[in-house]
């Protein structure tokens, strides 16, 4: 078993699992080590959802917006090509800002929540 994963989790969380989770990982054939690594990763998991869906409510995003719903056919000039480096977030890495601008009612909102969910 991986070490790290013990290390990274409080074991006694992952104890207080429902007794039909147990009760599934018995009537598997796998070791007593592989099931201890399956509630382990699946602890890990439930913790990492959980911040997510902790950090996107503080973000306090006023849409919920995807980039999959963003339309390339209204006139402000956005283009595929554009939005598919932003998409890659390779910006956020760089730690460089984005500035989206135009008028009233072109979609800035949307964008920048579209982005900031993706990300």
């Amino acid at each position: 078993m991986n070490r790290s994963l013990t290390v990274a989790t409080n074991i006694w969380l992952v104890i207080t699992r429902p007794q039909s989770f147990l009760q599934d990982l018995e009537s598997q054939n796998i070791s007593f080590d592989e099931r201890v690594e399956l509630m382990i990763n699946q602890e890990m998991t439930s913790r990492a959802n959980k911040r997510l869906e902790r950090r996107l409510k503080s973000a306090c995003f006023r849409t919920l917006a995807t980039v999959a719903d963003i339309n390339y056919t209204h006139p402000r000039g956005l283009k595929k090509s554009q939005m598919a480096a932003l998409i890659t977030v390779e910006w956020i890495a760089k730690n460089q800002n984005l500035l989206i601008t135009g008028p009233t009612g072109c979609g800035k909102t949307y964008l920048s929540c579209a982005l900031g969910n993706h990300a």
